[in-house]
């Protein structure tokens, strides 16, 4: 009878395992430095009236604007009260290009008044409105765009090409009879809305970003647009109103004796970073730098600021240290590795030694980090036992009555997995084992085994062959033939297998075989 028992020291199998301490070392070569300035600068652009055009080279920069106030009404005294009109929004942003482009910049300009007998007050656009008898224009909006035309010409399918813009205030009304006089100031500018407009009988409800505003009386009258304000004419009582704030989408003017509604602002979040939209009624950054302002007064602005550093020359006087640093880790075959800026996933790796790298580019120093990572296989060990009857398992305590392979699950400390394979024969002790000299004789070639092993013997014609898996999963049952026997392995995964070899006698014989990649 025979029984063989491999003696396991668990505690120091899993000692095996432990990662190796990390060393780094440094080689130094000698670089020439690159040498950078500081571009430090601002371009502002007042109302002219017309567009005008700024080329940007790759970097990065501070785009603000401010809408235009809307008018004054013309009746507008201290004797008769005031008129104003509502003072223009802000919006700021961070644009980042990486080569040269041009914008556009629309600035708008402040409504007006005038004293014509006939016509209707003017909804601002980039120019500002222009006011009839009692009633002001509205503000003009303000933006810079990737395209070379006003708001209201770009239209709402081109947004995109919209990089930012500060909504119009709306013009100011004033009603003066004698008998009585009300003034009403206009709504301000946006904001991501503009203000409603103030009146006696009406007023014009400022724009948002999604639609334009309209009188207070009917959605039919003193309607905005994509771009521009409202505006309207009352033939009925013969006084025009307050036309409403230019914008993304206007503001309102009202149907009679009001003033008009503010345009809204706009940011384009997909362009810009760090951005801010502020409404006429809020304070910030003033056309002077370093000071604030409670809404936006007179004609609007713009400004585009930077800071960057550009290439100045290669400065050969200036020597560096090129650093690199070798950092050796391990992992285990079904670990997952995340240290020092790199990334590996353990189940795709073959276990051996692989070699990472990546670089870091300064102005004053390059470095090259290399990683020697270490892939530790799944590790197994495994036991023969032959037992009468039954056998208990002192590593899982359960009890077996028939043959077979049988296995155990454990994890390392460093998560690596490890297994007990057990390769049991149970045989009745009145018949006894059949020592078959036929058992002893067996090669199995190669091992490890790349694609294929060799099993070759005499006299077992007929045996039956059985490969497990280090979970003692079956996966080749197969019968010998003639002296050498051929099993393929291309489609097994790397790692450790146990073949059990059955005679006709049902005498067992098992061995561990090693798959590699």
């Amino acid at each position: 009878m025979k029984k063989n028992l491999l003696t396991i020291v668990l505690l120091g199998f899993l000692s095996a395992m432990n990662a190796q301490s990390i060393s780094t070392t440094y080689t130094y070569t000698w670089k020439y430095d690159t040498v950078y300035t500081n571009q430090v600068g601002q371009k502002n652009f007042a109302y002219t009236g017309s567009s005008q055009s700024y080329t940007l080279t790759a970097g990065t920069y501070t785009l603000e604007v401010w809408g235009a106030q809307g008018g004054r009404a013309y009746y507008s005294s201290s004797s008769y009260g005031y008129g104003y009109g509502g003072k223009g929004g802000y919006s700021k942003g961070t644009y980042t290009i990486t080569a040269t482009q041009t914008v556009y910049v629309y600035v708008g300009g402040q409504g007006t008044y005038s004293n014509n007998s006939s016509g209707s007050s003017s909804g601002g656009y980039n120019g500002g409105g222009t006011g009839y008898y009692y009633g002001a224009g509205g503000g003009g909006a303000t933006h810079i765009s990737l395209t070379n035309n006003q708001l209201q010409s770009i239209g709402a399918s081109n947004i995109n090409k919209i990089l930012l813009v500060a909504g119009g205030g709306g013009g100011g009304y004033h009603y003066c009879s004698t008998s009585s006089s009300y003034a009403y100031q206009g709504g301000y500018g946006g904001g991501s809305s503009g203000g409603s407009g103030t009146g006696y009988s009406y007023y014009g409800y400022g724009g948002s970003q999604s639609s334009a505003g309209y009188s207070s009386y009917s959605s039919s009258y003193g309607c905005g647009g994509f771009g521009y304000g409202g505006s309207y004419y009352s033939s009925s009582s013969g006084y025009a109103t307050g036309g409403g704030g230019g914008g993304l989408y206007g503001g309102g003017s009202s149907y009679r004796r009001g003033s008009g509604g503010g345009g809204s602002g706009y940011i384009n979040s997909s362009l810009l970073t760090n951005y801010q939209i502020s409404s006429g009624n809020s304070s910030f950054a003033a056309t002077t730098t370093g000071s604030t302002e409670t809404g936006h007064s007179g004609d609007g602005y713009a400004r585009i600021s930077y800071s960057f550093k550009v290439i100045d020359r290669i400065d050969t006087s200036i020597l560096h240290t090129y650093v690199t640093t070798t950092i050796s880790d391990t992992i285990c075959r079904n670990g997952t590795y995340n240290k020092f800026g790199f990334t590996a996933d353990g189940n795709l790796l073959s276990p051996g030694t692989h070699s990472y790298t990546h670089s870091n580019i300064g102005a004053s120093k390059d470095s090259l980090t290399v990683l020697l990572l270490t892939v530790k296989p799944e590790a197994a060990l495994y036991e023969e036992i032959d037992a009468p009857y039954t056998y208990t398992w002192p590593v899982t305590g359960e009890t077996y009555t028939q043959s077979g392979v049988y296995s155990y699950m454990t994890t390392t400390p460093e998560g690596c997995d490890s297994s007990i394979v057990l390769a049991l024969t149970i045989y009745d002790p009145t018949i006894g084992i059949n020592e078959n000299i036929d058992l002893q004789n067996i090669t199995i070639t190669p091992n490890p085994a790349k694609d294929y092993i060799d099993i070759s013997c005499n006299s077992l014609e007929g045996a039956d062959v059985y490969i497990y898996n280090m979970y003692a999963q079956k996966c080749v049952t197969q019968k010998l033939k003639g002296e050498v026997t051929r099993i393929f392995l291309n489609n097994f995964p790397a790692g450790t297998y146990f073949l059990r070899i059955v005679n006709t006698k049902k005498s067992y014989k098992t061995f561990k075989i090693i798959k590699s990649e």
